[in-house]
């Protein structure tokens, strides 16, 4: 199982048959491979709902950032009782998150990073995380570096990066530890 924490479906069909986008790769996982069965995404616009293929649509179990802002606690026992597979690999792209704790070159989302991270620690209380990957940081072009606005994105995606990073590596740990006392 895929979980998806993203502001879009990433479900929009590639310029190219040789070429999987960013917006793409979940359109193409599904079609292309057999093992993966459901991907929940978590923080999507209520707009990119329309772009989640009919094909695939049985495969998707979405949860808008209209119902986390409502529901979050509900929300969260929800995604940890439905997901039907012992292991899940978790995508986090900060297009996600209200443009006050990180920033892209997309549109936001109105998640808290603070609220990322309490749904990430409880997947990792409750289910076999085999893998986690952060995407969406600013574009940046090398000359411009110095810009304060850019300086300023650097500075806060990095911040949001920092926390992630640290959350991650005590929930790995805790994970890690328990594993071994097991043993």
């Amino acid at each position: 199982m895929r979980g998806l924490i993203d502001h879009h479906t990433d479900t929009i069909s590639s310029p190219s048959d040789s070429l999987i986008s960013c917006g793409s790769w979940v359109l193409d996982s599904l079609q292309d491979l057999p093992m993966l069965k459901k991907v929940f995404i978590i923080g999507v616009s209520k707009e990119a709902l329309q772009h989640i293929p009919a094909s695939i649509s049985k495969n998707i179990v979405t949860y808008t950032e209209n119902s986390l802002q409502s529901n979050f606690t509900i929300i969260i026992q929800s995604i940890s009782q439905n997901i039907p597979t012992d292991s899940v690999y978790i995508s986090m792209d900060k297009g996600v998150l209200d443009r006050k704790n990180a920033l892209t070159g997309w549109d936001h989302g109105t998640l808290r990073l603070k609220q990322m991270m309490k749904m990430m620690k409880a997947l990792f209380q409750n289910e076999n995380v085999s893998g986690v990957d952060v995407c969406g940081d600013y574009p940046v072009n090398p000359t411009n570096d110095y810009e304060s606005q850019d300086k300023g994105a650097i500075e806060k995606n990095n911040c949001a990066k920092g926390y992630t990073i640290e959350c991650l590596k005590k929930w790995t740990h805790y994970k890690f530890s328990v594993l071994l006392n097991a043993l």
